[in-house]
Order: structure tokens, then C-alpha cells, then sequence
């Protein structure tokens, strides 16, 4: 239920729609989560179900959230799948789709493995170090969400302007979705930095934990900074004409040949120094900056990817 509800959520957003998707989101969430307690510890003369709780609310709300999207997509103004759609079949566009999602999917997939093996990495050293990884981890996932936010507005506009073959529109845009992901990458390092140090004392850690913890948040500054931009350009833009190469080209040499092999080295074969370990592991994104430019102003992703006739 889960995924053809967010198939619908993105239709909603390529035809304008975002803020119904995230009404839902929102209503789904507060609901699973206020079911959650009534389910899981009993209140108000409920049943104490537990884990089980857990799992009644969370398949309720998915249905709920279904139900709301295909009611949404019901309306005269909407598009909604039928069956002449679902009986729809072009090789060629199935082609174009298999081209360009195939190398998304294998991006994804290399870039989520390559993030779980930071966990193995981050806890050989000791408990220290573990938890302080995994507060930097927290963080990181609340911060990024902005940049991923911006990189899917930025997937949108551009793709729906190179499929009406305004291409010269297209790079006046993509120039300004540019300016856009180096700000907000700006702003999150600033508040990192500033904030960093002040949310070290907001946990219960020892010293040495909260000292990585700080030098880790301050590191992930700069790498977040790197995120914002590479996510908006290369998971937004580059894809949206097309160029969905690069990204699983730059997740493969950055991660895999580059900051895990050094990081797992570091940390089991050489002993070196948390901190190095670290930045080693959580470096691929700044190795992505220096060829992301001149791979943009090639504007290989200008590309109108609608097949009129087929």
C-alpha cells in the first residue's frame, strides 16, 4: 500500500499538487503515531497489543493514507489511472524508462549498502565512538531532508520545461536551482557549526563521546554543504533530461573505490585515530564537488524525453 501510495503522492506533485501529499503525509503520521500509544501501551481501556499494536496502526494508516490519495485523484481535475492506462504498453518508452531508471536504481542501491557500512565501521572502535556516530547520523538525516526536498522540486520543474522543449527556459532555471542548493548547503553548514557544539551538551555522554560528537557534527557541516549541492544537480537536474549516469558513476568511484575502502582499512588493518576514520568514511561527498560543474555545463541532461507518437 505504501508504494502505490507514493506513486500517487508523486503525481500529485508533477501536476502542481504537493501540498495535498503533504497534508496526508502529515495527518498519517500523527494519526500512526497517536494510535501507536493507545495500541501499544493500552490507554483508555485498549487492549495492551504491543508490538502488535504497532503493526494493526501502522497497516490502518498506509490503507488510510490509499484511500485518501485515490479519493484525490477522482476529482475532474486530477489524473488518475484506468484501464486503458494499465493496459498500455510501448517498447520504446519502456525502453526510455528501463535507460533511465536502472542506473537510479543502482545508485540507490550502492549509495544505501555503502551508508550501512558505516555502522560496521563506527562501532569497532568502542561505544564512544558508536554513539556518537549515531547522534551525527540522527542529525544528518533531519538536515538533509531540506536538500532532498529541493532536489525533487528541482526533478519537476525542469523535467516538465525539457518536455515542452523549452530547453534555453531549462538552463535559466537550472542555473537558478544551482544558486538555490549552494545557499541552502550554506545555511545548513552555518547552523551546524553554530549549534553543533550546544547540541554535544544536550546528551548523556562521556567526554570522550561528546568530543567526537562535536568534531563530527562540525565535519558533517562541510559534507552537508557538499550534499545539498550534489543532491539538488544530480538526483534533481541531471535526471530530469536524462542523465541519470552520473550519479551512480560518482557513487561508485566516490564510495566505493575511494572512502569505504580507506575507512575500512583505517579502521581494521591500520588503527588509525577515530576522527580519521571518519572523515575518510564521510568524504565522498566532497570529492563528488570538482567534476559535478563541468559535468553540468556539458548539459548532457538537456534532453526532451516525451515520445509524442509512441
Amino acid at each position: 500500500m505504501s508504494g502505490i501510495t507514493q506513486c500517487y503522492y508523486l503525481k500529485m506533485k508533477i501536476e502542481g499538487k504537493a501540498s495535498i501529499s503533504v497534508i496526508i503525509s502529515i495527518v498519517t503520521l500523527i494519526t500512526d503515531v497517536v494510535l501507536d500509544m493507545f495500541l501499544i501501551y493500552g490507554l483508555a481501556g485498549v487492549p495492551r497489543l504491543g508490538a502488535v499494536g504497532s503493526a494493526y496502526s501502522t497497516v490502518f494508516v498506509e490503507l488510510i493514507g490509499l484511500i485518501w490519495c485515490v479519493a484525490i485523484s477522482c476529482r475532474k481535475d486530477s489524473i488518475r489511472p484506468d484501464w486503458q492506462g494499465i493496459k498500455w504498453f510501448s517498447p520504446a518508452v519502456t525502453k526510455d524508462f528501463v535507460k533511465l531508471a536502472l542506473p537510479m536504481l543502482g545508485s540507490s542501491l550502492a549509495w544505501g549498502l555503502g551508508f550501512s557500512m558505516h555502522s560496521l565501521i563506527m562501532g569497532h572502535p568502542g561505544s564512544d565512538a558508536t554513539a556518537a556516530a549515531s547522534i551525527t547520523s540522527v542529525v544528518q538525516e533531519i538536515v538533509t531532508c531540506v536538500c532532498k526536498g529541493i532536489s525533487a522540486g528541482a526533478g519537476i520543474i525542469i523535467g516538465k520545461l525539457l518536455g515542452r522543449s523549452l530547453f534555453d527556459k531549462a538552463k535559466i532555471y537550472g542555473r537558478k536551482l544551482c544558486h538555490i542548493s549552494f545557499w541552502a548547503g550554506g545555511i545548513h553548514m552555518a547552523l551546524l557549526c553554530v549549534l553543533g557544539p550546544v547540541l554535544a551538551y544536550c546528551f548523556v555522554l562521556t567526554e570522550t563521546a561528546r568530543s567526537y560528537l562535536i568534531m563530527m557534527l562540525l565535519f558533517m557541516a562541510l559534507y552537508v554543504f557538499a550534499y545539498s549541492i550534489n543532491t539538488v544537480i544530480v538526483c534533481g537536474i541531471f535526471p530530469a533530461g536524462g542523465d541519470a549516469k552520473y550519479d551512480a558513476l560518482s557513487v561508485f568511484f566516490a564510495s566505493w573505490c575511494f572512502s569505504l575502502p580507506l575507512a575500512l582499512l583505517g579502521t581494521f588493518v591500520f588503527d588509525w585515530p577515530v576522527m580519521v576514520v571518519y572523515i575518510l568514511m564521510c568524504a565522498d561527498e566532497i570529492i563528488k564537488l570538482p567534476w559535478l560543474y563541468p559535468r553540468y555545463r556539458k548539459y548532457l541532461w538537456v534532453n526532451n524525453l516525451t515520445r509524442e507518437g509512441a
